[in-house]
Order: C-alpha cells, then structure tokens, then sequence
C-alpha cells in the first residue's frame, strides 16, 4: 500500500493529509520546532512521532510512505533532511545510514542522563535503520525499565523487552539470544520455556562464545553426557576456566564410562593453573582421595591453600579438615579452627558444622 503524505506549513504546522484526508489532530506538534514532531511528546496527549502517528493514522505499519513538503525553503531542508533519516525520501539513506545517525544520538542522550530520549533514538535505530544492537539496547531500556525511569507496567516492561530482544536475537545478536536463555530458563520474569531457552542457548553456544558453551554443557549434563563433554571440548579450546574444571569432574564422575582420574587430573590442573578457585579445591580433593595411587596430602594442602586465599569456602573447611586429620604429621588444631573458621563466615555449611565439632571436642 503506497500513501502520499502533505505536509503544509507556514510559520507553523497548518495540517497534514494523508491519502487526501486531513489528520484530526495535530495540535501536540503545531508549534513546535520539525525535529521535535518525529519524537513523543512528553505530555498527555499521546503523541507518538511522525511516522508512528500517520502509522496508527492510516492502520497500516507496512505502508510505503511518500512525502511532500510545501512551506518556506528552510523549513523544507529540515524536513527532507529528517524524513532521509527515517528512510523515506527521493534520496533516503540505507538501514546502515539511518542505524548509525540513531545510534549516534542515542548514546549522546545517554551520556547526558536523558534515558528517554536515548530510547527513542534507539527505537528510531532498531525501527527505521533495522539495527539489531538498536533493538538489544531497546530491550535493555526496557527490561531495566525502573532503573532507566520508563513510565510503564511491568507487565508491558517485560513484554517490550522479550518483543526487542527476539527481534535482536532472529538477526544473530548473540548477547540478545544469551538474555532470551536466562529470561525464559525460569519463572521469575514469565512463564518459562526450557525448550525456546535451549534453542537461543545453543544458537550463542555455535557462534564460539564459551561461556555459553560451558552453560550448554551444564544444561545437557544430565541428559546426555556425550554431548556435553563436546561442548565443554569446545568451550576449554578458549581456554575458559570453568569449562576446564567441569570437564575434569566430567572424567572424574565416571558418567562416560569408567572414571578417568589421569584426565580430570589434567584438567583440574589447567583451571587451577589459571587461579580457578573451583578447580584448584577439586584438584586438592583428587590428590587427597588417593584415586591417583596413593593420597598425596602435601599437594592436597597446596591446591586446598590456593583455593582458600581465592576465599573459596569449600577449599577453606577441606584444609581445615586436613590440618585437623593429622596426614599431614601432627593434628593442627589451630589451623584447622582457623580455616573452618572462614568458610563458616563464608555460610559455608559443612564449614560451619565443623567448627562446631571442634569446639565441642574439646
């Protein structure tokens, strides 16, 4: 459906005709300068732009729109300039064009503290210029809704946000799709959808971002260990930290088979080497359960130690426990009360429990 649109205006804006048929009321807009028509008032009368208006107007939102200006020369640049950059025009400007003019704007108004504004040239970026980090920044304005000072539900918040986030995520935005897996992984923002959530999860997961990688293979886990050992593979070729440890509990669990102690050794060792606390206390445990041969309590202490000065409860209550055991020569009561004693600051419970047990010993 193509729409000749009039636009005549003197000092002011005397009326705009759509197909022949002049606009009702254009009165939120008559006095105000050209720019300001494309955007939304800030007042009651629901004024929601140009575009949109003529939109709502003629009850078609694919509609090709076309534009003559008649008024004073001056007034005529200003508008063709914007009418360009909503992608209308004799000489309109690309999406890419249209994106970046937005874009720009956008982040000029966030700079300056004026959320709303920015929304707009965001909404303008994603709508018109067909942006997909336009529409992310949308869903964001929105999904923050209280924090950035949007006046709407919470309801229609979320609505919003889930509508520019899918339109963000269809176009192979990856942190839109990693959003769409948190939002609809539970309950707390809509009802959940495990299977729409897996599906963005795995699209993120494709395009070699690890940590959505490691996130796949916690998801599939329990439900086919082949496959997540494949994407904890993939996931520690990035050298990510907690793809290693997992990968090593993965041999260690035996779920693949019989346990494989040598490679989650290799493992745990790589996420420790890069100061993972996770690993680190999980390498300790390996050397002091003797699944390698026989316990080696002295490399136990050291990776137990570096977990504890990562302030990792769990390495805090085991070295405690090892420093109480006496493997290491004499039971070390005292540091085995200092390190229980951490991880029960940490509400680590087994932590707490046994330092209970120290105190009531005696």
């Amino acid at each position: 459906m193509s729409v000749r649109i009039v636009v005549i205006c003197s000092n002011e804006l005397e009326r705009i005709i759509v197909d022949g048929i002049e606009m009702d009321d254009i009165s939120p807009i008559r006095h105000k300068l050209i720019q300001d028509w494309f955007v939304p008032s800030n007042g009651r009368d629901g004024w929601e732009g140009l575009i949109q208006e003529i939109k709502r107007n003629i009850d078609d939102s694919e509609a090709k729109l076309s534009f003559e200006f008649q008024g004073p020369k001056e007034s005529k640049d200003i508008f063709e300039r914007l009418i360009r950059e909503y992608g209308y025009g004799v000489d309109k400007l690309s999406d890419d064009e249209i994106a970046k003019i937005h874009l720009e704007d956008a982040r000029k108004a966030e700079h300056r503290g004026l959320h709303k504004k920015a929304l707009q040239h965001y909404v303008n970026a994603a709508e018109f210029g067909k942006s997909a980090e336009a529409s992310f920044c949308v869903a964001e304005y929105y999904f923050n809704f209280e924090e950035k000072g949007i006046e709407c539900s919470r309801e229609d918040a979320l609505s919003n946000a889930i509508d520019y986030y899918e339109k963000s995520a269809s176009a192979g935005h990856t942190k839109a799709q990693y959003k769409l897996y948190k939002i609809l992984s539970t309950d707390e923002y809509v009802k959940k959808d495990r299977v729409t959530a897996l599906k963005w999860l795995k699209k993120v997961a494709e395009s070699g971002d690890d940590k959505a990688q490691v996130d796949l293979g916690n998801e599939l886990y329990d439900k086919d260990c082949k496959e997540a050992l494949k994407w904890y593979l993939k996931a520690v070729e990035n050298n990510n930290t907690e793809g290693q440890w997992r990968l090593g509990s993965l041999y260690r669990s035996g779920n693949l088979g019989k346990a494989d102690y040598a490679n989650a050794e290799k493992w745990y060792k790589k996420a420790s080497e890069n100061n993972n606390a996770e690993g680190q206390w999980r390498l300790g445990w390996l050397y002091a359960s003797g699944n390698l041969g026989k316990a080696d309590y002295v490399n136990a202490e050291k990776w137990y130690k570096k977990a504890s000065e990562n302030n990792n409860a769990e390495g805090q209550w085991r070295l405690g426990w090892l420093y109480a055991s006496g493997n290491l020569g004499k039971a070390d009561y005292v540091n085995a009360e200092k390190w229980y004693q951490k991880s029960a600051e940490n509400n680590n419970a087994e932590g707490q429990g046994r330092l209970g047990w120290l105190y009531a010993s005696g």
